[in-house]
């Protein structure tokens, strides 16, 4: 582990994102963990490091097909806080079956001024959000196997959203042109 550590951070530095170095290793520690600790000791995986401008994403890949479930653990669980940290410290994170397993990625991001880290903190909480709805969502569709996009799983969560606002006696197609405003700087019909 502790190579792989150090071959990261190299190649963060070489990419010019050595500031990423201390989330990339914690969020690697914790994959590598669970892999580990879930899918067995010894078990072939893989990681793979891509930079995309300002954002590096980390992937680790195993054989196993059992995707990873966010848990509530409480102050006494010995266990069960690993995707809370990669999900504390990555601006994105998620998992998607493979031909021969599975992977697990985060994304990190250099988040350095405060509305960086007002933005981080918004898509955090949406990412919990998304994630606990598509366990919902999945739960309701008795499909265990199949795993929603992440755009399958937003555009239904959107989509209920408008129903129950609809239902409260809002305007769902303020709200929709409001969000559109905030998200874009804009609004223009016909989208």
């Amino acid at each position: 582990m502790g190579e792989l550590r150090r071959v990261v951070r190299a190649q963060l530095g070489a990419w010019g994102l050595g500031n990423l170095a201390d989330l990339a290793e914690l969020a690697l520690s914790e994959l590598a963990t669970n892999v580990v600790r879930h899918v067995g000791d010894g078990t072939p995986a893989a990681c793979t490091l891509e930079a995309h401008h300002d954002r590096v994403r980390l992937t680790m890949h195993d054989v196993s097909a059992t995707l990873p479930a966010q848990r509530q653990a409480t102050v006494l669980d010995e266990n069960g806080r690993g995707l809370d940290l990669v999900a504390a410290v990555s601006n994105a994170w998620g998992a998607s079956p493979g031909p021969a397993g599975k992977s697990i990625w985060c994304e990190l991001a250099d988040w350095t001024s405060p509305e960086d880290r007002m933005l981080r903190r918004r898509i955090q909480r949406a990412s919990r959000v998304v994630e606990s709805y598509r366990r919902e969502y999945n739960s309701d569709r008795h499909l265990l196997a199949h795993v929603p996009t992440a755009e399958e799983t937003t555009t239904a969560l959107i989509s209920d959203l408008l129903r129950w606002l609809d239902a409260q006696g809002g305007d769902p197609r303020e709200v929709v042109e409001q969000a559109c405003i905030h998200h874009f700087g804009r609004f223009e019909k016909g989208w």
